[in-house]
This record gives structure tokens, C-alpha cells and sequence, in this order.
């Protein structure tokens, strides 16, 4: 019954995205107050800068010691789970000391000096706290502690904005640095002090075949996400480069909108569909995931974006101020470009779970290095709005790569039915979308959002319907 175990992994991380994610908007508005548009565009570049050295420096180790441990049982568990946490240690540390030496080119390429580089210094000691924490998630993770993960994101994004307030307010600039340090280093703290964690059996060392399988399946997955990384914070610096530090606010604002408020429903999708279409035996299996998938999504999601288009202006009102008016249009092109993952992001995993590394690699780091590309050559006609519109180009490509990578690989395709599901799905969003453009009262689209929502609703009732009765 898939879209009943949709159901239930919605409800437990779908739910900690959905209060991770409020959290991070809370912390946002608290921001925008404080420090303005330039104190958003700031905390989006220490964020992503981080992330892209924690992804770099820990070589994937999320996901690759998942596999590790999972693969065995007994004492080679334990011993596993061990070299895990000490590979964690050892790269966390690594990481850490290289994202201290790269804050410096970094903070230069973001703002032509080297005004905001004690800023950049202070957000790189959050780099091995992420590393480590990747370790010791992913244990949890393949030991199946799903709901104690859950409990760990949602104690930790409460507890970051609570001591992110008084930060902010008394040390500005520098209490937004020590935030996002403190943040990751509570996360790390309640995963190290997990109750559930197994007992450790013998020296807490690193066999030479352990390090080199976790060195094997890490740098699979480095090139791939090194790119991803870069390309995204590339897109940031042309933008702060070319029209200012108050885009990059605006870019952060819209971003954060129109990609994290969707991606609490990704994210609890991901945790049963990944397994099922990693476990598929057959081409035809595959490509019935593959669809299911992006049926439960386009349910699911297309309420959530119908909202975010037609009530997008007031949002970034709301949750911002009046001074993010001018993010309005990008938000709108963000908005289209997340509407295509519904396609793309199950061939994405599809490819992640049945694809060679190298072809992993081009696929992947081509699609995401157009990006920055195409924000460079669109900025000069199209202002701001030109970096949304290079995220929509780019997710039309990338899914229409997939869909033709899917056909060569497998001799099958996407089935009528599922396009018609896009379809529909664009339909409504162009709909909403005329709303905004023609200057439609709020009623009218409050209205039709509820008949979308209500719509939606009921499709997803009658089809968990069906499968209990089938």
C-alpha cells in the first residue's frame, strides 16, 4: 500500500521538516528585523558555504554509512558502526581546518574585499559539528531509529531559534555567525547522547578495509555533490556580485519560500521511496515506483504551490517585511522551477539508486553547473528575476534528460496516464498564476485554493480507500 506508507512517513518526518522548517522561517523574520535585507543575504552565503564545505569534508558519509553498516550484522555491525563514528571524528575535523583556510577566497569572491571574513571564520567552525553529525545520523538512520531522528531535528531547530533571538540582538552580525555554530553543534550533542546506540565492542579504531570501503562509496557520491554545492553558491555570489548584497536578500528570501516550504513533503517521501525503487528487481518495477511516485507527489504538493503562487507577495511580507517586495517575480520563476521536481525528483532517485557513478556524475553536475551558467547571462536582461528563471531552464532540461536517460536505460517510459496527472498539475498552477498577474481580490483566491486543497484532500482519501479495499 504505498500510498498508505506515504502517509505514515509523512506524518513522523515529514512533520520534523514541517517544524524544522517553520523554525527556519522564524529565524529568518528575526533577521529581516534585525538586521535587514543585507543580514539575510549574509546568513543565506554563511549557510550554503557551510553546507558545501560539510559536504565536501564529509565525503558523503550521511549516505554511504548508512550502507556500510546496514550491509552487516553481529559483532562486524558493531565494529562498523564504530569505524563509522571514528571516520566521522577524523574527516570532521579535516573539514573543518579546510573550510577555515577557503573562508578567506570565499568571503572575496562573495563581496570584492575582505570586509565580512571574521564573519565567514566564525560560521566555518560549524563545518565539523555537520560532519560528525552525519556520522552519527546515519547510524541511527541504518539502525532504524527513524522516530528518534525525527525527535532530534525537532528539538534542535526549537532550540536553535530560541537561542538564536538574543544572539542576534545583542551581537548582530556575529550573533547570526555564532547561531548557525550553535545550531549544528546541538544536533550533534543530542545524537551523541542517543540512549538507543548499540555497545561498543572492542578498540575504537579503523581497520585499513573499512576506511577504504567508506573512502570508496564516499568519493561516489563527493563529485556529485561538490558540484550541486558549488553550482548554488555560485548562483548567490553573481548575484551579490553583479546587483548587491540586498538581491542576495531577496534571492535567500525567495528561496527559502518557495524551496523549503515544499520540501518538508519531499523529504518525507524520500524515506519510502528511495528503498523501494533502490530494492526494484526489474526495469518494469522501476518505472511503476517511479510513477506511483509522481502521482502521491503531484497530490500531495500541488495545494502547497497553488498557495505559495497565488498568496506568494504576502508571504514575503509576513514572514520577512515589506522590504522583500522586489523578490516577488523571482519567487514566482522559483516556484515553477520546484513544480518541475515533481517529474525530476523521482528520476533523480531512480538514477541515484540505478546508475553508475560516472554517469551519476555528468548527469548531475552538468544540470546543476547550468545553473550559475545561466544566472550569469540572464541577470544583465532580466534583473533578479533572470536567477528564477535560470532554475526553471534548468529543471525543464534536467527532467527531460531524465525522462529520455529512463527510456535508453530501461526500453520503458513515463506512462500517459502519469503525464496526464503533469498536466492537470500545470493547469492549475497556470491558473493561479493568471490570478496573480490579472490582480485577482484575495477572496477569489482564497476560494480557489480551498476548492484546489479540498480537491486534492479527497483524491488522496479515495485512492488510500481503494488500496484497503483492493
Amino acid at each position: 500500500m504505498p500510498f498508505a506508507r506515504i502517509l505514515r512517513s509523512s506524518a513522523l518526518m515529514g512533520g520534523a521538516s514541517a517544524v524544522s522548517m517553520i523554525c527556519g522561517l522564524i529565524r529568518g523574520k528575526l533577521v529581516a528585523i534585525i538586521l535587514g535585507v543585507s543580514g539575510v543575504g549574509l546568513w543565506g552565503i554563511a549557510n550554503q558555504y557551510v553546507t558545501l564545505a560539510a559536504q565536501i569534508g564529509g565525503l558523503g558519509l550521511s549516505t554511504s554509512g548508512v550502507k556500510y553498516v546496514s550491509e552487516a550484522s553481529g559483532d562486524e555491525r558493531l565494529r562498523r558502526e564504530q569505524e563509522v563514528k571514528t571516520f566521522a571524528r577524523h574527516l570532521g575535523w579535516l573539514g573543518g581546518l579546510l573550510s577555515v583556510l577557503f573562508a578567506l577566497p570565499v568571503c572575496w569572491l562573495a563581496f570584492g574585499s575582505f570586509e565580512n571574513q571574521g564573519l565567514l571564520l566564525i560560521a566555518a567552525i560549524a563545518v565539523p559539528f555537520v560532519i560528525i553529525a552525519g556520522g552519527w545520523g546515519a547510524l541511527a538512520q541504518a539502525n532504524g531509529r527513524i522516530s528518534f531522528l525525527a525527535k532530534t531535528q525537532i528539538s534542535g531547530a526549537i532550540f536553535s531559534v530560541i537561542t538564536a533571538l538574543p544572539l542576534i540582538w545583542f551581537f548582530r552580525e556575529t550573533g547570526l555567525m555564532l547561531s548557525v555554530v550553535l545550531s549544528s553543534a546541538i544536533t550533534l550533542i543530542l545524537l551523541i547522547l542517543d540512549k538507543g546506540q548499540q555497545k561498543e565492542i572492542g578498540a575504537n579504531t579503523l581497520r585499513l578495509e573499512g576506511r577504504q570501503a567508506l573512502l570508496a562509496m564516499g568519493l561516489a557520491l563527493l563529485g556529485t555533490l561538490a558540484v550541486s554545492q558549488a553550482a548554488a553558491l555560485s548562483a548567490r555570489l553573481i548575484v551579490t556580485r553583479f546587483i548587491g548584497i540586498n538581491a542576495s536578500g531577496h534571492y535567500q528570501a525567495a528561496f527559502s519560500i518557495a524551496g523549503t516550504i515544499p520540501g518538508f513533503i519531499f523529504a518525507a517521501m524520500s524515506t519510502d521511496f528511495y528503498p523501494r525503487v533502490a530494492a526494484a528487481k526489474t526495469h518494469e518495477d522501476s518505472i511503476a515506483a517511479i510513477e506511483y511516485q509522481i502521482q502521491a507527489g503531484i497530490i500531495l504538493t500541488i495545494p502547497l504551490l497553488t498557495g505559495l503562487v497565488l498568496f506568494g507577495p504576502e508571504l514575503l511580507a509576513l514572514l520577512y517585511s515589506a522590504q522583500f517586495a522586489p523578490a516577488s517575480d523571482l519567487m514566482s520563476w522559483m516556484i515553477w522551477a520546484v513544480a518541475c521536481r515533481l517529474v525530476s525528483w523521482p528520476l533523480g532517485y531512480w538514477l541515484l539508486a540505478k546508475a553508475a557513478p560516472k554517469e551519476l556524475f555528468w548527469i548531475e553536475g552538468t544540470s546543476a553547473l547550468l545553473i550559475p551558467l545561466l544566472t550569469w547571462v540572464l541577470l544583465p536582461t532580466f534583473g533578479l528575476a533572470g536567477a528564477g528563471l535560470a532554475m526553471v531552464i534548468v529543471a525543464v532540461f534536467y527532467g527531460a534528460y531524465l525522462v529520455f536517460f529512463l527510456r535508453q536505460k530501461t526500453s520503458g517510459s513515463i506512462s500517459l496516464y502519469s503525464w496526464g496527472h503533469v498536466a492537470l498539475a500545470g493547469l492549475i498552477l497556470w491558473a493561479a498564476q493568471a490570478m496573480v498577474i490579472y490582480g485577482s481580490g484575495g477572496l477569489v483566491r482564497l476560494i480557489y485554493l480551498l476548492v484546489i486543497g479540498a480537491i486534492g484532500c479527497g483524491v488522496f482519501w479515495l485512492k488510500i480507500n481503494h488500496q484497503k479495499n483492493a
